[in-house]
Formats: C-alpha cells, sequence, structure tokens
C-alpha cells in the first residue's frame, strides 16, 4: 500500500514541519500568505500553502552577517543593532547573539 503525503496538517504539526513559531503561523494565515481551513475547532494548514510560503521567503546569503531590525541589510548599515554572525558549514546555522566587531568577520 503506497502512502501519500498529506494534503493539510494540524497546527502543531505545520509549526514541527516548517520550524515557524505559533505566532508567526497564525500571522501568516490571518494575512492570507498561508492557507488554512476550519474543521470543527481544529485549524488545518494546507501543506502546499505553507511549501509555498516558505518557498516565498527571502534565501539565507551563506556567511552573511544579519542585524536585528534591519532585514537584508549588511552590517555597515546598521545602527548600533546587536548582530548575529551567520556560518553555514552545509547547513544554516545561527551563532548565538553577540556584538559584531571586525575581529568576528575572521572567525
Amino acid at each position: 500500500m503506497a502512502t501519500h503525503a498529506p494534503f493539510a496538517v494540524p497546527v502543531p504539526e505545520a509549526i514541527r514541519m516548517s520550524g515557524i513559531g505559533r505566532t508567526k503561523l497564525y500571522e501568516a494565515i490571518s494575512a492570507g500568505r498561508i492557507d488554512a481551513r476550519k474543521h470543527g475547532r481544529r485549524t488545518l494548514v494546507i501543506v502546499r500553502s505553507l511549501e509555498d510560503y516558505l518557498s516565498a521567503l527571502p534565501r539565507l546569503e551563506r556567511d552573511a552577517t544579519v542585524c536585528a531590525g534591519s532585514t537584508n541589510k549588511p552590517a555597515a548599515e546598521a545602527t548600533r543593532q546587536p548582530c548575529v554572525t551567520l556560518k553555514s558549514r552545509g547547513k544554516s546555522i545561527l551563532h548565538p547573539r553577540k556584538r559584531h566587531t571586525t575581529s568576528d568577520a575572521g572567525e
């Protein structure tokens, strides 16, 4: 018997599948960016819609520096914001928040 991918999943499963937090998921549903349906009291997220939403998110640059409050801006444009240095190594790994200095660039 062949197994098929689900058409829709409950919110906890959508959170697990996508890595999006509950609040952000519900915000995207409310804004119409992710399609969902109600079945009684249960909210079901349409898997294809979730995949499309994730695919439309901006790509993370390899070895990029992202500053809080300034999405997709180079570190030089950031104004006194704590930065996060991202090193890919095959996967996207977020390092703990730290202040960006010129010595961080050589890590």
